[in-house]
């Protein structure tokens, strides 16, 4: 196969992923992804979450209330939590009932 050939094809594969990423992003589900793998202290996934370049909703309340700095501070993960405001997460973000992080970290 001809080099042109191949980088034809990846732009249209590179193409396809971002559109079919970017609709998973409109659904929640990269944001699913994230507070999960904050939940677990996953700091890989994380980083190959936002390498992707697509927007994910990193200070939205999610299940019960939950958002990634939230469940990552609660799991005592705290490269995690590094990680995430390195990423944009806000510490001041307040949930439902008006509380910040910091507030359920004392």
């Amino acid at each position: 196969m001809k080099k042109t050939s191949f980088s034809k094809i990846s732009a249209v594969v590179f193409i396809f992923a971002t559109l079919f990423l970017s609709n998973f992003s409109k659904c929640g589900v990269l944001e699913d992804i994230l507070l999960e793998s904050a939940c677990a202290g996953n700091n890989e996934r994380i980083e190959e979450l936002f390498a992707l370049g697509i927007k994910i909703e990193i200070n939205t309340d999610q299940k019960e209330g939950k958002n990634p700095l939230r469940c990552a501070a609660y799991g005592n993960h705290y490269k995690t939590v590094e990680l995430l405001l390195n990423k944009g997460a806000d510490i001041k973000h307040k949930d439902r009932f008006g509380r910040t992080v910091l507030f359920d970290s004392v």
